[in-house]
């Protein structure tokens, strides 16, 4: 009896210290100090203008944690990492929005 309700208050107090104790701290940008405003047409010293050159390739590195993807065959996908890579491949033409209204999604535009 003693062995039980030692190893529930164990329990308990683990969950406790784990959910409790949470800090906030201020980002680097809004501790920054304001730049001044000398015009409207400025931008403000640091910041990129919008004719900036990008690179020649525009390629996004997605990392999937330790693991591959198992397969990636949509029926026989059991992870959450397989599953995650075939939904980003998967993409369909249309998306439904949070009104349920259809959305162009790699189709260039919504007829009727």
């Amino acid at each position: 009896m003693h062995k039980r309700l030692l190893g529930l208050l164990g329990a308990g107090l683990m969950i406790v210290s784990a959910c409790g104790g949470a800090t906030t701290s201020s980002s680097p940008a809004a501790s920054a100090p304001p730049a001044a405003s000398g015009g409207a047409s400025e931008q403000p010293a640091g910041s990129p203008s919008p004719a900036a050159d990008l690179a020649d390739e525009q390629i996004l590195r997605v990392t999937l944690g330790s693991e591959d993807p198992d397969t990636l065959d949509a029926s026989k996908a059991s992870t959450s990492t397989s599953i995650g890579v075939l939904h980003a491949l998967n993409r369909g033409l249309l998306y439904v929005d949070h009104d349920l209204t259809p959305v162009p999604s790699l189709a260039e535009a919504l007829t009727a």
